[in-house]
């Protein structure tokens, strides 16, 4: 990500990419998001963040993230928990951020190759979310899920702040 924001040049064509999907999506609020987690994506907050957590590495389950797509990457947030916690992800991409998304998972598996096994499938499309143990989705899906008779039971605990 960071390369995108130091070097945006290399990556017009993608950027244009995105924006022809999504007017929205200027190439200054992509490399506003970009930046952002580039600042948050350092070793040290990474290693201070992932150290309040006892991560069971061998019971890696499949978990499906279905990603919101009113911000550019608003999703990546889930897909870092899901990879840094040792799961596989099934991920629905947003129909309004398919391409950012795809970019920066393939970026991911570039750093780290080790990601790959852990990335099932990245679509948009909601039909293909089978076999998986947890699903992580904007409030906004939840009727379309509960709905749906073969997914998991799913219980909803608000968080408490």
């Amino acid at each position: 990500m960071g390369k995108m924001t130091t070097h945006p040049d290399e990556f017009s064509v993608d950027f244009d990419r995105i924006y022809a999907h999504n007017k929205w999506f200027g190439k200054d609020q992509v490399m506003h998001a970009l930046s952002q987690w580039s600042v948050q994506l350092n070793q040290d907050d990474l290693i201070e963040w992932t150290a309040q957590y006892a991560m069971n590495m061998t019971h890696s389950k499949t978990i499906a993230l279905v990603l919101a797509g009113n911000l550019p990457l608003v999703g990546f947030h889930d897909i870092l928990t899901a990879l840094i916690s040792g799961h596989r992800i099934l991920c629905k991409t947003s129909s309004k951020d398919p391409i950012h998304t795809r970019l920066i998972l393939d970026m991911l598996t570039q750093i780290e190759p080790g990601f790959v096994q852990f990335l099932r499938d990245y679509r948009p499309q909601m039909y293909h979310l089978i076999s998986f143990a947890l699903i992580i989705l904007p409030i906004i899906h939840f009727q379309t899920v509960f709905q749906t008779p073969y997914y998991p039971k799913i219980i909803w605990l608000p968080l408490k702040l």
